[in-house]
C-alpha cells in the first residue's frame, strides 16, 4: 500500500510499477499506466467477486461518487468500478476535445481487469462517455442505465442541425473549459460554501436530501478528490459534454435505460427523454415522487437490480 499526498500533482511519480494500490483517506484506489505511459485511476465499490460494472462518474466529480452506491451494490452483488476521467482524481490529464479518448482507455482496463463484457452505470455527464465506449466496443457493453439530465452534445449530433450550430456548440464547449478554469482559479469559497451552493441551486427534495451528514460528507470528499490536480480536469470534462459526437446515436445497439427526475426535467429539459428517442434500443422513465437531482439516492436498490438483470458474461481466463 501507498500512501498518497492529497495535494500531489506528479502523477507519473506515483507509479512504480504497472498497478499500485494507492490510498486517499480509508478509500483505496488503483492506477494502470496505460500503454500511452499515462496514468489512469480507479476504485471499487460493492462485492469484490460481483458481476461488473464499470460507473461513469458526472461533471464535477470523481470516482468517489461511487460511494453513493456502495451498500445497495454489495447488496446487489455487483461489483462496481469507478474511473477517474483525465486530470481528475488519480488519473492523468491530456488534452482532448472528445470522449472517444477515455473510452479507449477504458478499454484497455478491461482487458487489464480481463473482463470480457460489463455494464454501464452513469450520473449525468457521465453518460457521454459511456456512450462512446458503447460506440468503440458494443460487443462488450451489456446493457446502460444513465440517471439524471444529459448535457446537450449528444442532442446536438443526433438531430444533426447543421454545421452553423455545430460550430457554435464546440465554441460554447470552448467557453465552458476556460470558464471552469477561471471559476477554479478565483473561487475561494470554502467546502461548507459548496455545499449552501447546491441548496440554493437545487430542489426542495435535495435540499432536504442535503440535510443527511454522511451524503454531505461523501459530497465534499468526492469535490476534493475532483479538483485536486486543479481546475483544468473538471474543465475539460465539462466542456465535452457540449460538443457534438462524431458519430450517430441511430448507430448504436446497446440498450439504455434513462432515469430522469421529475423536477429535474423541469429544470434542465427532458433531455434524458428526448435523447432516449434517438436511440434504437432506449427508454426513459420519470421519478414522479422523488423527483430531484438526487432521486436516485431513494431508488439505488431498483437500480441496481435492474443492473443485475443485464445479461454479464463471465471474466475473460487469466493467461496461463
Amino acid at each position: 500500500m501507498v500512501g498518497r499526498n492529497a495535494q500531489c500533482t506528479d502523477l507519473k511519480a506515483l507509479a512504480t510499477s504497472e498497478v499500485l494500490t494507492q490510498k486517499v483517506g480509508s478509500q483505496d484506489f488503483f492506477t494502470l499506466r496505460l500503454t500511452s505511459s499515462r496514468l489512469l485511476a480507479w476504485s471499487e465499490f460493492g462485492r469484490v467477486d460481483g458481476l461488473p460494472v464499470v460507473f461513469f462518474h458526472s461533471s464535477g466529480s470523481s470516482r468517489l461518487e461511487a460511494r453513493l452506491f456502495h451498500e445497495h451494490a454489495q447488496r446487489a452483488g455487483i461489483r462496481l468500478i469507478a474511473v477517474d476521467r483525465p486530470g481528475i482524481g488519480g488519473s492523468e490529464f491530456y488534452f482532448s476535445t472528445t470522449p472517444e479518448p477515455f473510452a479507449r482507455d477504458l478499454i484497455e482496463l478491461l482487458d487489464h481487469l480481463k473482463l470480457k463484457k460489463v455494464s454501464t452505470l452513469t450520473l449525468g455527464h457521465g453518460a457521454v462517455y459511456a456512450l462512446a465506449l458503447a460506440q468503440l466496443a458494443s460487443s462488450r457493453i451489456s446493457g446502460q442505465i444513465s440517471l439524471g439530465a444529459i448535457p446537450c452534445g449528444p442532442l446536438l449530433t443526433a438531430r444533426k442541425t447543421g454545421q452553423i450550430k455545430a460550430l457554435m456548440h464546440r465554441g460554447l464547449a470552448s467557453l465552458v473549459r476556460h470558464g471552469w478554469s477561471l471559476r477554479g482559479r478565483f473561487d475561494r469559497k470554502s467546502q461548507d460554501g459548496y455545499i449552501e451552493t447546491l441548496r440554493s441551486e437545487l430542489c426542495s427534495f435535495d435540499q432536504r436530501v442535503l440535510n443527511s451528514s454522511e451524503l454531505r460528507r461523501i459530497i465534499l470528499s468526492d469535490r476534493r478528490e475532483a479538483l485536486v490536480q486543479g481546475p483544468r480536469g473538471v474543465a475539460q470534462d465539462e466542456s465535452i459534454g457540449f460538443a457534438p459526437f462524431d458519430y450517430q446515436l441511430a448507430n448504436l445497439s446497446l440498450t439504455v435505460e434513462f432515469w430522469q427526475g421529475r423536477d429535474e426535467s423541469c429544470r434542465h429539459g427532458r433531455s434524458a427523454f428526448l435523447l432516449a428517442a434517438e436511440l434504437p434500443k432506449g427508454r426513459a422513465r420519470a421519478v414522479s415522487r422523488q423527483g430531484g437531482y438526487f432521486f436516485f439516492i431513494e431508488h439505488s436498490a431498483q437500480i441496481l437490480g435492474d443492473l443485475t438483470k443485464l445479461r454479464v458474461e463471465s471474466p475473460i481466463a487469466a493467461a496461463a
